[in-house]
This record gives C-alpha cells, structure tokens and sequence, in this order.
C-alpha cells in the first residue's frame, strides 16, 4: 500500500470527480491517475530505480501534484523543494539528498542552471511547466506512455521511503526528514480521520506551497477522503482565495495565521460575507493570537476554527477545536490518536507513535544517523518545544527550545542566517532574532559588529544573493559589541530587549 493506494480507489469510487482544481481547470480522479500511471513509467524508462530521489522544484500546479504522487508507483522518493530556494539552499539540498532526478517548473530553469554541474548525482532534468530549456527534457515526453493499467513490482510499500521534506533547525543548513509511506498515510490521513469532520463531499482549498508540510498535507488529506483539492496558485492572494471559495462552494481551508491576517485586513466585510460555504479553517505554523481568532469569530462565525500543533517530523501532534478556541484559547488542544506525548524532566515535549517510520514519527533525517541519534531515543521525538498540561489534559506550549524563527509559518534557522551574515567583508560578528511583526508573525532582527562602514541596506542585499528573500533581515542594528556569557555564546534574550535603532556604521 501507498499514496497512491487513495488515488486509485477515488477512480473507482469518484472517476469523473475533480481530484485536483487549479487555475480554473479540474482534473478528475480517473485523469488523474492515468497522468501519474503515465509519469512513473516514464521515470521508470529513464533507469530511475526503486529508492532513487525525485526532486520537485516548483510552484503549485497540478502538475506537480502528478510529479509527486508519480514517485509512489515507481518506487522513488520525493524531495519537495522550496522553490523560493536557491544557489547554496539549493546545492545543499541536491547533494545531501542524493537527488537522481529534478522536475522543475521552466520558470525556475535560470536558478537550477546557475547550480548545474554543482551537484553530482542528478541525470535527468524534467520539465513540469512552461517551455522547456533545451537542457531539459518536457514532462509529457516522458510520460508519453501507454501506462493506464500499469503496475510496477517495485512500487513503493508501507515502510519505504516517500519523501525526504528538508526543514530548517537549530544547526546551520536544513536537515532531511525521511518519511515513509506509513507516515503520510497514518499520521496524514488516518489520524486525520479521528480529528476532522470531512468526508468525500467536502471541498478543500489549499493556499499554502505544496513543497510544504501545511501544503502537501491538506493534499494528501483531501486525496484520503476523496474529496476535491482546490490549489491556489503562489504566491497568495486574498482575491484569489475569496474567489476560489466562491466559484466552487469550498468547505475547508487550510492556511498558516499570517494568510488568515492578511484574508481578514485586506477583505470587505461583503466579501467575507459571501463566503457562506466555507465552514472549516485549518491554522498551523505558528501560534494563532488569541486577537486572531476572536476577529474570525465575529466576522466569519460559521467557520470553525481547529489550530494544531505540528512538525515536519512528526505531523500533527495535538489539535485545538473550535468548541475550546476561547475557554482555552492560548494552549494547542488536545493529543491526536495515535501519539504519545510526555515531558521530560526539563518539560520538553517527546512524542512516540510506535517504531519511527512505522506510524506517524519520521524514519529518522536522511542520510544522517547523528543527527536522528539526538532527536530520537527509545523511539521518542524530542521536540525541543518546551511543555505543559493542564487538568483537563490539554497541552501548553511554554518557549521554544529551538533557535528558530517563525516567519509566515516557515521556519528559518537563525544559525543559517547567521553565517550567511558573517561572511559579509565589514561584518565581525553576528546574531539574529526575532521581533513580532503583525502580519508574518515574526520577522528577523540582525545584530552587527562591523569593522567599517556598512549600511542596513547593504547587508539585506547581500542576505538576498545568498538566502531565500523569506530568510533576509528587516531590521539590521550596529552594536559595538554583542552580549555573551562566560562561555562566549551570545546572549540573545539581552539582545531582544534592546530598544529598536537602525544605524549605519
């Protein structure tokens, strides 16, 4: 059994039923599959083997819908990239992950050929959208195959690998996390049924990227239930979602609280008033501020409300109903089935769900046993969030363990950004933090030691040569001398409680 074990029943159960909705086009469950029948045997005739990785490097599309559902019939594993990702993110990526094969979208052809020859694995370079470069090969070329009832002896099975989803830590560079085919269907699916309401009826939007777990996870979801996929191209756009909902009566939206922000300040009440079939909003990637839901609730009050604790590693760890949003409000709700979760004696959040790998906890980061060793023992995941419960059970996030920043619901290492600052030529010394910013959430803070004249304008360009633009400074502040304790290591909580300047040196 894998992912596209749901796909497959859905043509059986729902043949002429939208399967995926994106950019006004609906692409049925039966064509859908013949699309991802045809891809796979393509893959497969290019020498691709089982356990071989597929990157895929693009915006939302249906296309990569197919590219990444593809992967489960031939046997490979995907590496969703960000497509905001670029030259050393992007390098990375490819060599760490061993990448045999990219489908990209032409649009971010300039990106991957500035990187060609960088990373040594990659064979094949596949086309997903737009015109191809000549140094890559059109999508429908491969797939050019009579393959609707074919069937692969190396398809993948519950305990195989299905994606390799790099998100950013505590450590510099993003780390692999190796995901099994158990892991989307338990934890994304199966679990889900014991949380949420839906069935095959319902129609969900997805705004977030697909390359992210908030986005493929709404996916893989929908595609569970059979239910239809709505996909908003990237970026977001609130007319483009008001929209959306509207033309096809959509019942569940999926979106990280800076979108919902955005949906909320940038709409009229009529338009939020039309949204009558929406009656599910599904909020993960960062906390949601109590001022947040309670601007829902009065203008959207037909619209439930589930927040949820969630991890690239783990998937959803604990939701929060709509029927404790309020008395509630400030904790992340209750455990999903299938997890345990306990608190160590510093009260940092572990979570098991059986074997890793097995159920709903990763395999374990790819190609990287030291790594996994210091995040998973005895089967439990630490989470490095610290924790508590209350009487009722109900769980509490009380810091972060983690140096991460939480921008729009993306994570950003501040050790990645960090290094990228200290190899600017006037920069001594470095460190970022994050300061609340009212629509993403957080944004970064960079605190400098600089040897001669620099501007704040100077060191955010420079960030952009280097980082995805999500990753770049907003406020850049020149210090004589960064705070740090006995052992040299910055004091960041010091740092954070400096009154706001921005000078050039």
């Amino acid at each position: 059994m894998n992912l596209v074990t749901l796909l497959r029943a859905n043509a059986q159960r729902f043949p002429e039923k939208p399967c995926v909705i994106f950019e006004g086009r609906a692409w049925s469950n039966r064509e859908i599959l013949r699309h991802v029948q045809q891809l796979a045997a393509g893959l497969r005739s290019l020498g691709l083997r089982k356990g071989d990785r597929l990157a895929v490097y693009g915006y939302n599309s249906a296309e990569w819908v197919i590219a990444y559902l593809a992967a489960s019939i031939a046997g490979l594993i995907v590496v969703p990239i960000n497509f905001r990702n670029k030259g050393e993110e992007l390098i990375h990526i490819l060599t760490k992950a061993g990448v045999n094969a990219v489908a990209f979208d032409a649009s971010l052809g300039s990106l991957l050929e500035e990187v060609n020859g960088q990373y040594p694995d990659v064979l094949h370079r596949i086309c997903l959208t737009g015109q191809a470069p000549d140094w890559a090969v059109p999508w429908k070329q491969v797939a050019a195959l009579d393959a609707e009832d074919l069937a692969f002896s190396e398809e993948s099975g519950l305990t195989d690998g299905h994606s390799v989803c790099f998100t950013s830590g505590t450590t510099g560079m993003p780390k692999g996390v190796l995901l099994t085919q158990a892991n989307l269907l338990i934890g994304q699916h199966f679990n889900c049924l014991g949380v949420f309401p839906f069935t095959s009826e319902d129609v969900f939007v997805i705004t977030t990227p697909l390359c992210h777990r908030t986005g493929w996870g709404r996916l893989v979801q929908a595609l569970g239930l059979g239910a239809t996929a709505c996909i908003l191209p990237t970026p977001f756009e609130t007319g483009e979602l008001i929209d959306l909902i509207t033309r096809h009566q959509a019942t569940v939206v999926g979106m990280v609280p800076t979108m919902a922000r955005m949906l909320l300040q940038y709409s009229t009440e009529a338009d939020l008033k039309g949204l009558s079939s929406w009656k599910a909003l599904l909020l993960t990637g960062e906390r949601c501020p109590v001022e947040l839901k309670n601007d829902y609730r009065e203008l959207l009050p037909q619209v439930g409300l589930y927040t949820f604790y969630a991890s690239t590693e783990t998937g959803m760890i604990s939701c929060l109903y709509p029927e404790h949003q309020l008395t509630k409000a400030v904790s992340v709700g209750t455990i999903a089935p299938g997890l345990e979760v306990k608190l160590d004696p510093e009260g940092e959040i572990l979570v098991r769900s059986g074997q890793p790998g097995h159920f709903a906890v990763m395999a374990g980061y790819f190609d990287d046993p030291a790594a996994t060793s210091q995040v998973i023992e005895d089967g439990w995941y630490h989470t490095g969030d610290i924790g508590q419960f209350d009487k009722d059970g109900i769980l509490y996030i009380v810091d972060r363990k983690k140096d991460l920043i939480i921008t729009g619901g993306l994570n950003i290492s501040s050790r990645e950004v960090e290094e990228v600052l200290c190899r600017h030529p006037m920069v001594r010394e470095a460190a970022v933090a994050s300061f609340p910013d009212p629509l993403w959430g957080e944004a970064i803070r960079a605190f400098l030691v600089v040897d001669g004249p620099v501007t704040s304008e100077e060191i955010i360009n420079f960030c952009g040569k280097h980082l995805a633009g999500y990753k770049k400074p907003k406020l850049v502040e020149f210090l004589r001398e960064l705070p740090h304790n006995t052992s040299g290591k910055v004091l960041k909580h010091l740092l954070k409680k400096l009154p706001f300047k921005v000078d050039a040196s």
